[in-house]
């Protein structure tokens, strides 16, 4: 049975293997699972990733360019609001919406990529993260806190809390100008940011974004 999925896509007009740079060094190690796997079901294995590397600061900013969401399981989650709506020069407000239809959930992990846009082009950055864990731990995971501050989710975001998560999860009219610079060492030019978002380990919902680093 094919499974239906809801699609949302803006486009601007009007880990687990965590990848890095050879300059970074990382140890993983991983955890066996306690819960029996439904051939069914997707399942993500979690990973503790420790990563220790140096993370220069671009001279540029992070500019948005478009951003699609879909819905992978509608039944458990709809996308209700996947909306960049360009302000004036170089600021922009962005409003996502995810209704959870089965909730609470106490079980959430996202995995992120970063790569430079383009047929083929290998993941430069890549993690998996308990997120339940990761919004309650006071030493969090290195590369997964750089994205959650500069993405600003404990400002403009309801997930600043511990599981459980209920109801919807919002980015709350984010504002995004030429003061969002992401703190890797990247090459000016156009990037793809990919995240998947897991409940029980079963993929729900994928947020990808298109961004550009410019002078």
């Amino acid at each position: 049975m094919v499974r239906q999925s809801q699609l949302f896509i803006f486009n601007e007009s009007t880990v687990i293997s965590a990848t890095m740079p050879p300059m970074c060094h990382m140890r993983s190690q991983a955890k066996p699972s306690t819960n029996p796997q439904s051939p069914a079901e997707q399942r993500l294995p979690l990973k503790t990733i420790s990563i220790a590397f140096a993370m220069p600061t671009l001279s540029g900013y992070t500019r948005l360019k478009s951003m699609e969401c879909h819905a992978v399981d509608p039944k458990f989650l709809q996308v209700t609001n996947c909306i960049i709506k360009p302000i004036r020069r170089n600021i922009k407000d962005v409003h996502v919406v995810l209704k959870l239809l089965q909730g609470p959930v106490t079980n959430a992990s996202v995995r992120l990529e970063l790569k430079q846009r383009g047929y083929n082009k290998p993941v430069l950055y890549g993690f998996t993260v308990d997120a339940c864990r990761f919004l309650d731990a006071n030493n969090r995971n290195t590369l997964a806190n750089v994205f959650y501050n500069f993405l600003k989710f404990n400002v403009y975001t309801n997930m600043n809390h511990s599981c459980p998560f209920s109801d919807s999860i919002i980015i709350d009219h984010l504002r995004h100008d030429e003061k969002f610079s992401l703190p890797l060492p990247l090459s000016m030019g156009d990037y793809k940011l990919m995240t998947y978002w897991y409940a029980y380990n079963v993929l729900r919902v994928t947020i990808h974004v298109n961004i550009e680093t410019v002078a």
